[in-house]
């Protein structure tokens, strides 16, 4: 079963404005990457698949972000950048070349459905490869805590002090 498709009503839609201070990679392939992503989701019309392309290129942003401010962690998004984000950019370009077909049938439309539900998964793994980044330093704060509050509790700073004796209630 085949169904036209108007493109004209569907580029009315509100587009979320891309975030002030939106942050452009000083390495290059990142920074072709991140405007790749951008241009291409200038050609989607479908509003929930754009919304999802908006958190993955805040989510790129952020990871560029934190490892130009560490680069110790560069080996950390190697497959982030040589595998999932080229991925990311083919489907969403065969996204926008399907989109743009006058006539679809259901083999364009199941692939459609295909790549918008990728969306989603791939903002999640995104997610989790920004957190993954600052594993190092959570490991170091707990640990710090840690140490802290075994400090308090030794030197009767803090409630629960299993070194220090049981309060003098003779004057009570």
């Amino acid at each position: 079963m085949f169904s036209a498709v108007s493109g004209s009503h569907h580029r009315l839609r509100h587009r979320p404005a891309r975030a002030k201070g939106s942050h452009t990679p000083e390495d290059p392939d990142a920074a072709q990457l991140l405007d790749r992503i951008r241009a291409l989701n200038e050609t989607i019309r479908d509003p929930q698949l754009s919304n999802r392309i908006y958190q993955i290129e805040g989510l790129c942003e952020k990871i560029f972000q934190v490892v130009e401010s560490q680069p110790e962690k560069q080996p950390q998004i190697r497959s982030f950048m040589q595998y999932y984000l080229p991925a990311t950019l083919r489907l969403l370009d065969t996204y926008s070349a399907l989109e743009a077909q006058r006539v679809r049938g259901e083999t364009i439309d199941e692939a459609m459905r295909g790549v918008e539900e990728m969306a989603g998964t791939l903002a999640e793994a995104f997610k989790k490869q920004l957190d993954r980044l600052f594993t190092g330093e959570v490991l170091d704060v707990s640990a710090e805590i840690r140490v802290l509050e075994t400090m308090l509790r030794r030197d009767g700073l803090m409630g629960d002090d299993p070194f220090s004796a049981p309060p003098d209630t003779r004057d009570l």
